[in-house]
């Protein structure tokens, strides 16, 4: 059990507070604002006061944690041994606040009222803390949290701690379930002319015998071979499907899906998700029109939710899901860039600063994404592979999610082989470590 002092216990206290202790480290605590209880209490002790009472770990607070509402933070960089923090403090026993740095990365208060948009609508991950400051590649509070117990352990007995264990998460966005079949006549010729315009003759001949049906469609065989590598391996999976209108962003086949939803049917290992279509991003009447299709199509219902071309905007997106009764998401990535957005592998509860409250929608990290190596940053595989293992190795220190999203469409066409192996290294890798 570990007692902590506080000044006042608050919303945003008990939120970061559970977090910490109950969710990551796996370990008892109380709360208490009792000077006298604190002074008396035994076993690990923290003072999270401005206040020194000479017991336990002192963490000076800053101002953030007893707040409401949402300010511009001013923020700079310190270190604490070799790790980065902020939220400095020149008294206390480590030189930050480690509960409100922690809140102001996991809660994404620096993405409130953001107005630098891209074109998609989305917050810039080069405009981020993380990124500016170099630590995107680091789960940072996790970091943060596995010292503190370090401290705790050190400063007393071996104590009641039982942190997570690192988890490979595989995910898998269809945005579209076929590369040539059920897309009409005009769509495949054109595709046809400009394969033969960069003279891509193996592509032509694909579309003709995938046309013939003489063989499977390129992207639902990639569908197939995910479901038998997983069931090899006696492991689940997730798929967010896609069920919105065609157009440029959106659906790519013009005709009826039948086959296709008799198949998703059939998995039987596979956690579903939705993928709202690009328009229903910001509007909850549309997705909640696409959740109840998705749920009439496979018999269930759906609580998952991953959106299409990561298109969030904080706090909208996840209170209109959360109002939606969805329970998890798993939207929270860059783009552009892999890496840690909230700083942390972890996954936590969306805490809503606007309504200063916890929600019930839980937020899954996301760490890589298959497009932002191959679109984005533009890497060979390899050089892919190499940066995909570093990020897995960061989780496993700190037991987080490595939470992967695949596109199966990316293991079609002329490098399609060499995308498909980097994504079976990385999945042998993972449950090789867990």
């Amino acid at each position: 059990m570990i007692t902590i002092y506080v000044h006042c216990i608050n919303k945003r206290i008990e939120y970061i507070f559970q977090h910490v202790f109950h969710n990551m480290l796996g370990t008892d605590y109380v709360l208490t604002d009792d000077v006298d209880a604190y002074s008396q209490a035994p076993g690990h002790c923290i003072n999270y006061s401005s206040t020194n009472l000479n017991k336990g770990i002192w963490i000076y607070p800053h101002p953030l944690l007893s707040k409401t509402g949402i300010s511009r933070q001013t923020i700079q960089i310190g270190r604490w041994e070799e790790l980065p923090c902020f939220f400095l403090q020149s008294q206390g026993d480590i030189p930050f606040d480690l509960f409100a740095a922690a809140f102001y990365q996991l809660t994404r208060y620096e993405e409130y009222g953001c107005t630098e948009l891209d074109k998609f609508g989305r917050f810039i991950g080069e405009n981020s803390l993380a990124y500016k400051e170099n630590f995107l590649q680091i789960p940072l509070v996790d970091r943060w949290v596995f010292r503190l117990k370090d401290l705790l352990l050190a400063d007393g007995d071996a104590g009641d701690f039982n942190p997570r264990v690192f988890r490979l998460i595989s995910t898998f966005d269809i945005d579209f379930p076929f590369r040539y079949r059920n897309k009409g006549l005009i769509k495949n010729l054109m595709s046809g002319v400009s394969d033969l315009l960069h003279k891509n003759l193996s592509g032509i001949k694909e579309m003709l015998l995938t046309q013939l049906h003489l063989q499977a469609d390129p992207c639902m065989k990639a569908l197939a071979n995910i479901d038998a590598l997983y069931k090899r391996h006696d492991k689940d999976y997730f798929l967010f499907i896609h069920v919105g209108q065609y157009g440029k962003y959106d659906r790519r086949t013009i005709y009826p899906l039948r086959r296709y939803y008799r198949y998703l049917r059939s998995l039987y290992n596979v956690r579903f998700g939705l993928h709202p279509s690009f328009h229903a991003s910001f509007d909850a009447v549309l997705i909640r029109q696409e959740k109840q299709k998705l749920e009439k199509i496979l018999g269930f219902s759906i609580a998952r939710n991953r959106q299409h071309f990561l298109r969030m905007k904080m706090p909208h997106t996840y209170k209109s899901l959360n109002t939606l009764d969805f329970i998890e998401d798993f939207t929270l990535i860059y783009a552009s860039l892999p890496g840690f957005r909230a700083s942390t592998a972890i996954p936590f509860h969306f805490f809503d600063l606007q309504a200063n409250e916890q929600t019930s929608l839980l937020i899954r990290p996301t760490i890589i994404m298959d497009t932002t190596f191959t679109s984005y940053l533009q890497l060979q595989p390899d050089e892919a592979l190499e940066n995909i293992k570093t990020l897995m190795q960061e989780c496993m220190l700190s037991g987080g999610d490595f939470t992967m999203l695949w596109h199966p469409s990316t293991w079609t066409g002329l490098r399609g082989d060499a995308w498909y192996r980097i994504f079976t290294e990385c999945f042998l890798y993972g449950i090789s470590n867990q």
